[in-house]
């Protein structure tokens, strides 16, 4: 595994894009462009190699503290935040709220449909969802509901 030039997160070798700041990553004996220089990911002001200081700006998202510190609100690198969504499942969840958040679109209109066909009793499922939410670590909320391909991540 390799760490993100940008954000200090986990890495596959084979990947050249970074999952969690959407960075490019530089070639291997290279060092990362400075902030803002030809990589669209750091130009919205949100990521950025300090090449002064040699290290990252105090705005980067870092992974690792992200992972070790496991606050539920805490933000990743998405911008989603694992007690909001859960506290959204818990109060809201028969209306897949939550899953709008998360950008699951498909898993928030399967969610209605099933707590209309089932009277409301599908909300009672969410609300478990939800206390499972505020359980997990933030690395297992990120690898079940933010970074899945599935299109309805339920437990």
């Amino acid at each position: 595994m390799k760490k993100c030039k940008y954000c200090n997160a986990d890495m596959y070798d084979y990947e050249t894009t970074c999952r969690y700041c959407g960075s490019v990553q530089p070639e291997e004996g290279s060092t990362p462009p400075p902030y803002g220089a030809g990589n669209s990911a750091h130009t919205n002001g949100n990521y950025g190699y300090n090449n002064q200081y040699n290290s990252y700006n105090s705005s980067s998202f870092n992974a690792q503290d992200y992972y070790q510190r496991n606050n539920a609100f805490d933000s990743n690198a998405n911008g989603k935040s694992r007690g909001i969504a859960a506290l959204l499942a818990i109060l809201l969840g028969g209306l897949g709220i939550q899953y709008f958040y998360l950008g699951k679109s498909t898993a928030a209109i399967i969610t209605i449909l099933l707590s209309l066909v089932t009277c409301g009793l599908w909300e009672i499922v969410m609300f478990i969802q939800g206390i499972l939410m505020l359980c997990m670590s933030n690395y297992d909320f990120n690898q079940k509901y933010v970074d899945t391909q599935s299109s309805f991540p339920v437990f």
